[in-house]
């Protein structure tokens, strides 16, 4: 199947007042101060701390974070693919995201008077109600969109030119398509062997025999990543390529058996799966080459 008959094209598109304001008077101030040129550098203020603010970047962040796990890169920087496999947990999780920012932003927009008033004795001689945009056009800098669209078909170009040039267009769409495909493909490749890499690494550097910085760290997300991968990879191969496959499972059965702590205890465990990692990394490091 073409890749178009397997995924389609989803942009995220997501804007959000800041809060954080350039003071053009306090920076020519400071480098009045400091003899400094006009262009040294500008100070930034924090116009408004509120706690709807901070959720609603949280939101995005999150929601942004999801979305490239969730997806491959495509040749436009905008777009991404998304697998149709991955379609209905993609869509349903973006839907969540989206309810907690328009809640969040709600909520910011109710609260945003006072929180104006609260920053006056916060910033003292630096409050400038100049800062703060009306409640109307507030509204209009908060937008979160998630938009889906047909991945391009060389077959379906059509145009009244001669059929030579169609002919080249065609092959040049489908060049791209097939470079695009490659591109993704080789960004799932790379994140499976970045999360084993990650386990190779840092089990070795671990000693619960010594103390401070000599005893090295792991997170407990460290294992609890790779599942997680692992378990949206089937979702995002979309040229069902069968190595990927195999090296994924190899991955599940070898690498995610003991939770973090349990390979903080136990030595054994925790030797066997750096020793599996770092196989597994040298054979995936192979094919990738």
């Amino acid at each position: 199947m073409a890749l178009c008959d397997k995924a389609m094209l989803i942009i995220l598109k997501i804007s959000q007042w800041s809060g954080r304001i350039t003071d053009k008077s306090i920076s020519a101030k400071i480098a009045q101060e400091h003899g400094a040129s006009q262009e040294a550098g500008q100070y930034r203020k924090n116009a408004l701390a509120d706690e709807n603010l901070k959720k609603i970047k949280q939101t995005a962040n999150a929601a942004r974070t999801f979305h490239y796990e969730n997806t491959l890169p495509w040749q436009d920087a905008g777009a991404r693919i998304l697998p149709a496999a991955n379609f209905v947990a993609y869509k349903t999780k973006m839907a969540d995201f989206e309810r907690e920012f328009d809640y969040a932003v709600s909520e910011f927009i109710t609260h945003y008077p006072q929180a104006v008033e609260n920053m006056k004795p916060v910033l003292n001689g630096m409050f400038n109600p100049d800062d703060y945009p009306p409640v109307q056009i507030l509204e209009s800098k908060f937008r979160f969109v998630s938009k889906a669209g047909a991945l391009p078909d060389s077959q379906d170009f059509r145009c009244e030119i001669s059929s030579d040039e169609v002919k080249r267009i065609r092959e040049e769409i489908a060049n791209d398509i097939q470079t695009a495909q490659d591109a993704a493909m080789q960004d799932l490749w790379q994140r499976l062997y970045d999360g084993i890499q990650r386990i190779a690494t840092s089990l070795p550097k671990f000693d619960p025999t010594k103390t401070g910085a000599d005893r090295g760290t792991f997170r407990d997300s460290l294992v609890d990543n790779l599942r997680d991968l692992c378990d949206l990879m089937p979702r995002l191969n979309v040229t069902d390529d069968p190595k990927l496959e195999e090296l994924r499972r190899t991955a599940i059965a070898d690498l995610t058996e003991h939770d973090a702590e349990t390979l903080r205890e136990d030595e054994s465990a925790r030797n066997d799966t750096a020793k599996k990692a770092q196989e597994l990394a040298d054979r995936m490091a192979g094919f990738m080459q």
